[in-house]
């Protein structure tokens, strides 16, 4: 199993030539967060229409909208600081370490994007 998914991997790599094509379940993960969020946010957009006004979903949105906007740049600090190292020809990376992070920021901004889609409506 472990040597038919490494072999997709180097395969897909290989054939993109120096573009970046998804990994399927990673696309999909992605997605995933995206609609979740996008759940979300109508929940707390229709929460707030039960209410006198419309001020608590605007206040929410934007809430969300500096949480898109950290997850973005947490995102570009991580990809300045891996340019750096490469540049430098110092590409020392702890696997774990950067698929955790990037996840995690990847994640949130989806998640976060989604919230603030079904806000909006």
């Amino acid at each position: 199993m472990a040597d038919s998914l490494a072999s997709k991997v180097l395969a897909r790599h290989k054939q993109a030539d120096g573009e970046h094509n998804p990994d399927p379940l990673t696309f999909k993960a992605f997605l995933s967060e995206f609609e979740q969020g996008v759940k979300r946010g109508q929940e707390m957009g229709t929460g707030s229409m039960m209410g006198d006004s419309p001020v608590p979903a605007m206040n929410d949105l934007v809430v969300v909208e500096e949480k898109v906007a950290k997850a973005a740049v947490d995102l570009l600090e991580l990809a300045r600081r891996i340019e750096t190292l490469a540049s430098r020809g110092n590409m020392g990376v702890n696997e774990r370490r950067l698929a955790a992070k990037m996840s995690g920021i990847l994640s949130t901004l989806f998640y976060q994007t989604g919230v603030a889609k079904g806000i909006k409506g």
